[in-house]
């Protein structure tokens, strides 16, 4: 049985549904009712003395009768309401686990269909960069006008560097409007010229640096540097180095001349092969190198077989060189390289062909005339010229000791150590403070008084001192 009490409860902590609460409105009106009744079982007659506890006396028994009946019944309402709770509880357990399967469910399918945009997106990327290469190659070559970006960058970023290089951009096209209209050199860099017209544009001197060739007399061909490229008069000129551009802007007068008339030609595709099968002209020097019969090589070899890869034609003869360095060098200046001629020996050796003899397979004396006699030569120079005199050691040791510590300081292989910079840096020191010490007699010398032996100037202390270094600077070659 519900009280009226409990079903309040009940609504106040909301445990009943609006459906539970109309059922219940008649067991609460019923229980108020009964409620009625309890002052009149009060009044109740009180037993005298002696007499036992009086019968309580019902009133309105048919309405009490009735009003139970209707309690019953709404009992059982209750108790239908607590059925339907427990269906819909059930119910909604059930609800929760299908939610839970199709929340499961879309978690997985969200998993999969992220890992098949994230496989969609990386092969997108891997096709974009690999044709990110070609496209960098061709719109650099024929535009001049490719930018590589920072994509991890924010948006505002790029939206700020590319604004940045717009700017930027149009400022120079309007330096070069402004240039030529005034009749001056104008650079050609950044402005998207193709190669095709420049090629259009240029010149009886071709793409030769022309100041390399005044003050050098160098031919410098800058094909290859096309960043370098200047317009002026409507003729485009190449130049080797940014400081060869500057001055051809501020004064471009003494710059144009006229080319030499014989100009050396680097050989490539078909004229290359037919000097390589023998359809062309004979090699000049036998197929050695003039630039290495001229300056010789680090090695210092002289007679040395030039390649058929690096084949250069001047004054009517082709010449191989020995790497594309060489090569550049006889381009560069050919009148240079272009007398050179064969030593007697060169027959001997077969023109160049014979193999290389390995520096370490050489006899002592030609390994170090080939490793370590210019560094010797250079040193015994400085030597001479200083004439070191340590005090207390006679000339011949003095002088072995500071070539032995020339040679310490300059050492090329120090620097190839761990600590090569420390150690190439104590030498110095060393040599430096032996030169000093070797001053020793002059700064003595100074202070003679006139008529006065010198040797009695020299304090014993010094002397001491003086020795003492003297076996330090020997230990160091212990």
């Amino acid at each position: 049985m519900v009280s009226a009490k409990e079903a309040g409860l009940a609504t106040a902590q909301g445990n009943w549904d609006e459906e539970d609460e109309e059922n219940c409105t008649g067991l609460i009106a019923a229980q108020k009712a009964m409620d009625a009744f309890e002052p009149e079982l009060e009044d109740a007659p009180e037993p005298e003395e002696g007499e036992g506890p009086g019968e309580p006396v019902l009133v309105n028994a048919e309405e009490k009768a009735e009003l139970e009946a209707k309690l019953a019944e709404e009992q059982g309402k209750v108790d239908a309401a607590s059925a339907e709770m427990d269906e819909a509880k059930t119910a909604l357990g059930t609800a929760k686990e299908a939610a839970a399967a199709a929340k499961s469910q879309v978690a997985s399918e969200r998993s999969a269909l992220l890992a098949q945009a994230e496989e969609l997106q990386k092969g997108d990327f891997e096709t974009t960069t690999a044709h990110l290469a070609g496209l960098e190659m061709y719109y650099m070559a024929m535009h001049d006008n490719f930018y590589l970006l920072d994509g991890a960058k924010c948006k505002w970023w790029l939206y700020s560097k590319m604004e940045e290089i717009a700017k930027e951009n149009v400022k120079r096209r309007q330096l070069y409007i402004v240039d030529t209209g005034n009749g001056s050199p104008a650079p050609l860099y950044d402005l998207g010229v193709t190669p095709l017209e420049i090629a259009s544009r240029v010149g009886a001197s071709g793409l030769h640096c022309p100041v390399a060739l005044a003050k050098n007399k160098l031919l410098v061909d800058c094909t290859l540097r096309l960043d370098m490229a200047a317009n002026y008069k409507g003729v485009v000129y190449g130049f080797s180095s940014a400081g060869a551009l500057n001055s051809f802007i501020e004064d471009a007068s003494p710059f144009l001349g006229p080319l030499p008339e014989l100009m050396p030609r680097k050989l490539r595709g078909f004229d290359m092969l037919q000097v390589k099968y023998g359809m062309g002209e004979p090699i000049a020097l036998e197929g050695c190198c003039p630039v290495s019969l001229t300056t010789g090589t680090p090695t210092n070899q002289t007679v040395v077989q030039g390649s058929d890869l690096h084949l250069v034609e001047y004054d009517g003869q082709t010449f191989r060189m020995a790497t594309a360095a060489f090569a550049t060098k006889f381009l560069r200046s050919p009148q240079t390289y272009f007398e050179a001629d064969l030593p007697a020996f060169a027959a001997a050796l077969d023109y160049g062909k014979m193999p290389a003899i390995g520096l370490k397979s050489l006899p002592a004396v030609g390994y170090l005339e080939q490793s370590v006699a210019d560094a010797v030569a250079q040193a015994l120079v400085k030597v001479g010229t200083a004439k070191p005199k340590f005090p207390l050691l006679d000339s011949p040791r003095s002088a072995l000791l500071a070539l032995a510590l020339e040679l310490r300081a300059t050492n090329p292989r120090t620097l190839e150590r761990e600590d090569g910079e420390a150690m190439a840096q104590t030498y110095a020191e060393r040599r430096a403070r032996y030169a000093e010490q070797c001053k020793f007699v002059e700064h003595a010398r100074t202070e003679v008084v006139a008529d006065t032996d010198w040797k009695i100037k020299v304090r014993i202390a010094e002397l001491e001192k003086l020795r003492e270094g003297i076996d330090n600077v020997v230990s160091d070659f212990r």
